[in-house]
């Protein structure tokens, strides 16, 4: 993603190695958690169990930036596709779902790319 201007801002990066599912050091939640392509490997039963453990590593206010392949994309090769149906349905309590944007992935097999939705949501 291109950005014209530059932001500035006061930032205390924590690196903590953490894996989706697991338990993790809970005296300090996240400020921001990020997901390049992992929501949509979830089947509908295991979603909740996802979104409950972001919402243990995420502190209320902070920002959760998802990224998962899109069913705007044609085709059935590749992973599942998500609506934003989907994500909205997956995040309600608890959540606000600030924007979910049309995008891109690089991939190697389409120099076009695979649709892709970007979501960005806030714990409550």
């Amino acid at each position: 993603m291109q950005r014209s201007h530059r932001f500035r801002t006061r930032l205390t990066v924590r690196p903590r190695p953490t894996y989706s599912g697991s338990e993790y050091e809970k005296k300090q939640p996240f400020d921001v958690i990020t997901d390049s392509g992992l929501f949509h490997v979830f089947d509908d039963e295991e979603r909740p169990v996802y979104v409950n453990s972001l919402r243990s590593a995420l502190r209320p206010g902070g920002m959760h930036y998802l990224m998962c392949f899109s069913d705007r994309q044609p085709g059935d090769l590749g992973p599942r596709r998500v609506s934003q149906a989907e994500l909205r349905a997956a995040f309600v309590d608890g959540w606000s779902i600030r924007s979910i944007d049309p995008a891109k992935f690089a991939v190697t097999i389409d120099d076009n790319g695979a649709q892709a939705w970007l979501a960005r949501i806030e714990r409550l």
